[in-house]
């Protein structure tokens, strides 16, 4: 079984077209959702994944009042924690996270103190933000990168020195939003 953890409602226009992959090839697989993916105010999808008809496995409640640099601090390694006792117990084949959001690091931390193989989605970018540095964080500690480009691609690629372990799959939003157009089979990458 692939655990597949969701932290915040943008991540899931991402990892959806992944878990829809996934179904169609007849792979095991559940939703963990974690952080802000479970609150009212950021439009709670996980009521949106189970919508879906997908199965989300456990919830990981870690978010603070606030929404400070602190808040933050603190969510991440609410997270490892919290998730990391969900994943030691599920035990998954693989563990794939998203992007560069704060609680991504705090699930990248805990798959990879399990030695669960962790993939990582959009790797490589560049935001000028901190999330640069949370990014590059998550891409040291994956096994397995689906970037969005070839620039990045390179630049994890020079992160890892993981030649093999890199693969550009384009972003799967991007996918949704070809497919929402109406644009031919032959544009989208994930299938």
């Amino acid at each position: 079984m692939i655990a597949v953890v969701v932290t915040a409602r943008p991540s899931w226009a991402k990892l959806e077209p992944v878990c829809r992959a996934l179904r169609r090839r007849g792979v095991a697989f559940a939703v963990i959702a974690c952080a802000s993916a479970l609150l009212e105010r950021y439009g709670r999808v996980v009521d949106v994944i189970k919508a879906q008809g997908y199965t989300v496995l456990d919830e990981v409640w870690t978010t603070l009042e606030g929404a400070t640099l602190e808040t933050s601090a603190s969510e991440t390694g609410g997270l490892a924690t919290g998730l990391g006792r969900v994943l030691a117990r599920l035990q998954p084949a693989a563990v794939v996270v998203c992007a560069d959001r704060h609680e991504v690091l705090g699930a990248a931390q805990a798959a990879s103190y399990l030695h669960l193989p962790l993939v990582h989605l959009q790797g490589g970018e560049r935001s000028g933000s901190i999330d640069n540095k949370v990014r590059d964080s998550i891409t040291a500690l994956a096994d397995w990168h689906a970037v969005s480009t070839k620039r990045a691609f390179y630049r994890v690629y020079a992160l890892t020195g993981r030649y093999a372990r890199v693969r550009v799959t384009g972003c799967p939003s991007i996918d949704r939003a070809a497919e929402a157009a109406g644009a031919p089979a032959a544009l989208r990458v994930f299938r």
